[in-house]
């Protein structure tokens, strides 16, 4: 995937890892000044929660993650 951000054109290559974890905090101590300044929100999503949101998720990255659950249930 390629996009403009901030002031870089980025070339993208995405992984996703499946970890189930209890309530974990997150921190930004680690991210560079311009990350801390162009990120507005940070969550943990569940399967369901992704189904359902009106929110924008990367194109077809949703089927992704599906298909790859499916090989591992």
């Amino acid at each position: 995937m390629e996009f403009a951000w901030a002031l870089y054109d980025i070339e993208q290559h995405q992984s996703y890892y499946l970890v189930e974890v209890q309530d974990t905090d997150v921190t930004f101590a680690y991210l560079e000044e311009v990350e801390v300044a162009t990120t507005l929100d940070h969550r943990w999503w569940s399967l369901d929660d992704l189904r359902d949101t009106t929110e924008h998720v990367l194109d077809n990255q949703l089927g992704v993650i599906e298909s790859l659950l499916a090989q591992l249930i």
